[in-house]
């Protein structure tokens, strides 16, 4: 989504904001790749569950999905 680089220097113009650096590879998450723009879809809710879920207020009950 964003090269290390671009991260380092997103975080370094937000100085005084809390911030938590998450880096996931598509191997952790069972792609070839996590694009940009499409990282959204339902085959990435694994990623979503690893990066967003633990941040949202009782995130255990927010990320189900219906069958």
């Amino acid at each position: 989504m964003m090269s290390p680089t671009n991260v380092r220097m997103l975080h370094e113009f937000f100085t005084n904001a809390p911030q938590q650096h998450i880096r996931v590879t598509p191997e952790e998450i069972n792609q070839k790749r996590i694009g940009h723009i499409g990282w959204h879809r339902k085959r990435y809710e694994v990623l979503w569950e690893k990066v967003f879920a633990s941040l949202l207020p009782d995130h255990k009950n927010d990320m189900k999905t219906e069958p």
